[in-house]
């Protein structure tokens, strides 16, 4: 078994200079910060915003925006929790927990418990972290939700009700804000189409997947030491339940302390090393990176359930920069797994990474990079003195660069520039 911190960073830092640091994930940051091993169910910390002056005379006046739905219970019907409780249970049949291990089934109880009826739905936790995005997004750009001109936000939604729950709450900030605002809602089948493509085809070609993240796994995760501290005899209980199996279940149940705001109730942290977490962190990025952003193998084709929303994106600039146009803003709401093939689509800095699925953790993270409530925004400004609108890309509320295109300065873009990227990239005519 190879050793957990074997990774060079220096080597990193060199293949993937325009990276920053916090898109690597090491057992560095994990012991800084544990909740980061949550991966793609780490609630949503926008960190400091910082925002660089717009060229002179340029002002806001229209956004964009694609989030994903805030922080939620565990999806289907809680398999995770139900194994996890139902393998700690026969081991109590048989006189096999030790003390932790019944400490351990009595915490997933009251998990279990509180997710009750929930499965699948926003906490109260995901429903303040799409308030608070749009808090940010009115103090930051005042203008486009003051013009006199501009009184029109529409927004929709994925049928799925967590997403549906996070659009009415970004909209009560919004109207609580700027009630005079005149705000349309919607969701059905017909936004599905751009708001959650689905390829199968694509997906059913990702063989390598399952097999990579196992034997990654074992290379590098003994599960002997934490079967040990919950089991009395540790073979007895694999024959239950085969270890590795129950570690991932007993990983993603951990994963939702902090969504569901049991960080004070419940400590399944403590059952993992520092090294075991990480291990099991990076596998889960890894999967989620290989089947849904830029992998080496999946990537390009990935890339492509992206385009009917970037699409969308380019029909509704158009429209809201005619003449007269009263939108001040779009909003759309959406998934994970919609929002980072479109994000991937896209290739700004950050999501341009190429890698193998065992090698995307010393490059990318899911935990910072779609997180609960991730969101993209197209910020449009102009001017008085010219015709040229000019735009920036937010991610997670952070500028972004486009690598190929030349900014006007700092990060704004040229619309006609990055409209054409668009184009390209989606197949619409520009």
């Amino acid at each position: 078994m190879r050793p957990v911190f074997f990774y060079v960073l220096a080597l990193e830092a060199i293949l993937f200079g325009s990276l920053s640091a916090s898109a690597q994930i090491t057992p560095q940051r994990l012991e800084e910060d544990k909740y980061l091993a949550n991966g793609v169910h780490h609630s949503y910390h926008p960190g400091n915003i910082i925002d660089t002056p717009a060229p002179k005379g340029y002002k806001p006046f229209y956004i964009s925006h694609a989030g994903r739905h805030g922080s939620r219970y565990d999806l289907g019907d809680g398999e995770n929790f139900t194994l996890v409780a139902e393998t700690l249970s026969k081991a109590a049949g048989q006189g096999l927990l030790t003390a932790d291990g019944e400490t351990l089934r009595k915490e997933i109880d009251l998990m279990r418990k509180a997710s009750d009826g929930m499965w699948e739905m926003l906490t109260q936790r995901g429903c303040r972290e799409h308030r608070e995005i749009a808090a940010r997004m009115m103090a930051r750009f005042p203008a486009v939700f003051s013009s006199r001109q501009r009184k029109e936000v529409d927004a929709v939604s994925s049928v799925v009700p967590r997403c549906i729950l996070s659009m009415t709450n970004f909209l009560l900030e919004v109207s609580r804000e700027r009630p005079s605002l005149n705000i349309r809602t919607d969701t059905g089948d017909r936004y599905m189409y751009y708001l959650m493509h689905w390829d199968g085809r694509n997906r059913s070609r990702q063989t390598t997947v399952r097999p990579d993240s196992e034997h990654y796994l074992k290379e590098n995760l003994d599960p002997g030491r934490i079967m040990a501290e919950l089991f009395r005899d540790p073979a007895a209980a694999g024959e239950i339940c085969d270890p590795y199996r129950f570690l991932r279940a007993l990983f993603n149940c951990t994963s939702f302390t902090e969504t569901m705001e049991m960080e004070k109730t419940v400590d399944l942290y403590r059952y993992f090393t520092l090294d075991e977490l990480y291990v099991l962190a990076t596998d889960h990025s890894d999967k989620f990176y290989t089947q849904n952003a830029n992998s080496l193998l999946y990537g390009d084709s990935t890339a492509l359930q992206g385009k009917r929303m970037l699409r969308d994106f380019v029909e509704k600039a158009d429209a809201a920069l005619k003449a007269g146009s009263a939108r001040a803003a779009d909003l759309r709401f959406t998934h994970d797994t919609a929002l980072l093939p479109f994000a991937t689509l896209i290739g700004f800095s950050g999501m341009e990474v190429k890698a193998l699925q065992e090698e995307a953790h010393r490059y990318w993270y899911s935990g910072d990079m779609i997180p609960m409530g991730s969101n993209f925004q197209l910020v449009f400004y102009r001017s008085r003195r010219s015709e040229d609108v000019l735009v920036k890309l937010l991610y997670n509320e952070k500028e972004r660069t486009v690598p190929g295109l030349t900014p006007v300065q700092g990060p704004y873009y040229n619309w006609s520039e990055m409209r054409a990227y668009f184009c390209r990239l989606c197949g619409m005519d520009s």
